[in-house]
């Protein structure tokens, strides 16, 4: 067997991985984690002089990389640099992963409907088994619903919403790219959107519930098709979601009591989310004031948070609970600007895609890379808790659509 022929059959291998990823994602993190090492290491062997100068000398990937070294410096000069290389010795892989499905969409990219068909009924799936859950008290593998969090195939992790509205825009890019010209399927799509609004409100998951509502508003004025069965759907689910507030009151209590409580909207001392954050972010803010330039090192917040000089606060976690705020203190100013920096371009883009559709008449992107653009959007936007910037399971879903966008843009300079 020459090389080329095992890199060729390699590759088959890798976009099996990758067209199945969403399944091994729900399985179980550390598999999808091993998934995506792999689909790393795929990556790395198809580079030569050709590939190495298209995928890596580009205007895209030098910065993520430097940054990535970066993350590695941070920790070696860290208080515990052992601890601290945990996260980011091989934080690359994810930078990796991404160019993966850049170079498999590549080889690849007319079977990327076999991608959109696992997404496709893995989505459904997990609406069905997350229904019946609901109306039933189990779900199909036995996992009980407690009357106040629906947590679906996702067991113990009450991550159902979040997952359904994070993955949406890509599964509706991948719709787009499959079902461009089958008209039947917007009746599909219809109720796919209703299921979807309303299972993640009655999931109890407040903060997927304000994604998926973002979602819409950049869908219905960001998207050229389907805009108005966007903003028809999502006024049908809204009033099945005042009905489903005025008979449960477990729901109507955690969605809105409860959020009015924990916030304190309505009192003359306001909170920033709930009480634990606000005292999680202030922690953060005085660490950070104390290692302004460069920060504490990657995964080293748990430990320093914990120190007599700021435990005095009581608010002590393995992350702050906001991105930026983990960047700031973690990383330093550095890492922090760079991903703020993305997110003020991206939303540049926004402002000058909807200029160029509305006023100019003519699209500066495509729907497609709309939709990938607004999961890269909502993973960056910074108004809300977050999860831990550096693991695993939260970072698979951030960089995804990195890929696809990849492609995208190449493929337009060519």
């Amino acid at each position: 067997m020459n090389f080329n022929n095992f890199i060729y059959k390699i590759n088959i291998f890798g976009f099996c991985i990758l067209v199945i990823l969403p399944i091994l994602f729900v399985i179980g993190t550390s598999i999808a984690n091993i998934g995506i090492s792999i689909l790393s290491l795929i990556f790395l062997l198809n580079l030569n002089s050709q590939n190495f100068k298209k995928y890596i000398i580009n205007p895209y990937v030098p910065p993520f990389l430097i940054l990535c070294i970066y993350f590695i410096v941070l920790s070696l000069f860290s208080d515990n640099p052992l601890f601290s290389l945990q996260s980011s010795l091989f934080y690359c892989r994810f930078i990796f992963f991404s160019l993966c499905i850049w170079l498999l969409l590549d080889k690849f990219f007319e079977y990327i409907k076999y991608f959109t068909f696992i997404l496709l009924l893995l989505y459904c799936f997990i609406l069905i088994d997350s229904y019946f859950q609901y109306f039933v008290g189990f779900n199909i593998i036995g996992n009980e619903y407690n009357g106040v969090r629906l947590s679906g195939i996702f067991g113990d992790e009450f991550i159902l919403g979040s997952f359904l509205s994070r993955m949406m825009p890509i599964l509706f890019a991948s719709c787009l790219l499959t079902f461009n010209k089958n008209n039947k399927f917007i009746y599909f799509l219809s109720f796919l959107l209703i299921a979807t609004d309303v299972l993640i409100y009655i999931s109890g998951e407040r903060l997927a519930f304000f994604y998926i509502t973002l979602i819409t508003l950049l869908f219905v004025f960001l998207i050229s098709r389907w805009k108005l069965i966007r903003f028809t759907t999502f006024i049908i689910s809204l009033c099945i979601i005042a009905f489903i507030s005025i008979s449960n009151s477990e729901i109507k209590k955690r969605m809105i009591q409860d959020t009015i409580d924990q916030s304190n909207i309505l009192g003359e001392e306001k909170i920033v989310f709930t009480s634990e954050h606000q005292v999680l972010y202030a922690n953060a803010i005085d660490i950070y004031k104390d290692n302004i330039f460069f920060g504490i090192g990657p995964k080293m917040f748990r430990i320093y948070c914990d120190y007599p000089e700021y435990k005095k606060r009581f608010g002590c976690s393995t992350h702050p609970h906001n991105t930026y705020l983990q960047l700031l203190v973690e990383t330093g100013i550095i890492g922090f600007l760079c991903f703020t920096l993305i997110f003020v371009f991206i939303s540049f883009y926004f402002i000058y895609h909807a200029y160029s559709m509305y006023i100019l008449k003519k699209p500066y992107f495509s729907d497609y890379q709309v939709f990938l653009l607004i999961a890269v959007f909502i993973t960056l936007w910074p108004f809300s808790p977050t999860s831990n910037f550096f693991s695993s399971s939260i970072s698979i879903i951030y960089y995804l659509p990195v890929g696809f966008l990849l492609n995208s843009f190449y493929k337009e300079k060519k």
